[in-house]
């Protein structure tokens, strides 16, 4: 017990002293054993700075193969609307071909056959139409006996 007391006497009369070396130790403790942790941007778990340099190394890689996929979907649909343009200017070319060897009757014939064939198909799908709701509305406005 004497003891005990000798020890509370001694950190009364020198409590600054033992403070400042409780905090230095604890300082010390801090700076050297523990390791220092962030929140990781592609996990969200407290990591050290080498699991971080990972974590970027993983996230640039995997934007890099994705920028590369991507460039390759574009490259293809530039490809297919080249492949589609050429298209447009072959038959373009055959009927300014036609056209200059052809009187223009000749030209103006199938292209206004087309347009007929299309107002006629429309008017019978119009038709058919206008039959099915009569059909309808008749259906409904009949007594029922």
């Amino acid at each position: 017990m004497e003891t005990l007391t000798k020890i509370w006497t001694a950190i009364r009369h020198n409590q600054a002293t033992i403070i400042a070396a409780v905090l230095s130790v604890a300082l010390i403790v801090w700076i050297y054993g523990c390791e220092s942790k962030a929140e990781s941007p592609l996990t969200g778990k407290k990591v050290n700075a080498a699991t971080i340099d990972v974590d970027v190394q993983t996230y640039v890689a995997e934007r890099e193969a994705q920028d590369k996929a991507f460039a390759a979907k574009a490259n293809l649909a530039y490809d297919e609307i080249s492949k589609q343009d050429e298209l447009k200017r072959a038959v373009l070319d055959l009927f300014k071909q036609y056209a200059a060897t052809t009187p223009v009757g000749a030209v103006a014939t199938p292209v206004l056959s087309l347009l007929t064939a299309g107002l006629f198909i429309s008017n019978r799908k119009k038709d058919s139409i206008i039959v099915t709701k009569s059909n309808a509305l008749d259906a409904i406005n009949k007594p029922v006996e």
